[in-house]
């Protein structure tokens, strides 16, 4: 079995972040204004020719806490919904898409 790893980060702008970020990360009383995900992704080979791809995600929010008396942070770890992953599963997917060889009915 042989194992590949990649490792990238992405900056997101708000709606990006909003869109990928679980509700209750989204309730924090912050305004915000950006964030970054970075993205760490595992690629397997299995007997048969068959391969496992394990796609983690890990959100990174920036903006302004709403209560002026907490502590002031540089960034919020935030959870994933699985948007995220998902979106890189279905192109991995689409890019793999095995198609029949010719005459096969």
């Amino acid at each position: 079995m042989t194992e590949d790893s990649w490792t990238f980060s992405v900056e997101l702008d708000k709606e990006e972040l909003l869109r990928d970020i679980t509700e209750e990360a989204k309730s924090k009383r912050v305004e915000w204004t950006g964030g970054t995900v970075r993205v760490l992704v595992n690629t397997a080979q299995l007997p048969d020719g068959y391969a496992r791809t394990i796609i983690r995600a890990n959100f990174r929010g920036y903006g302004r806490n709403m209560d002026q008396f907490a502590t002031h942070q540089e960034y919020w770890e935030l959870d994933s919904n699985n948007n995220f992953e998902n979106s890189i599963v279905t192109v991995l997917r689409a890019h793999f898409a095995t198609t029949p060889p010719a005459g096969t009915p």
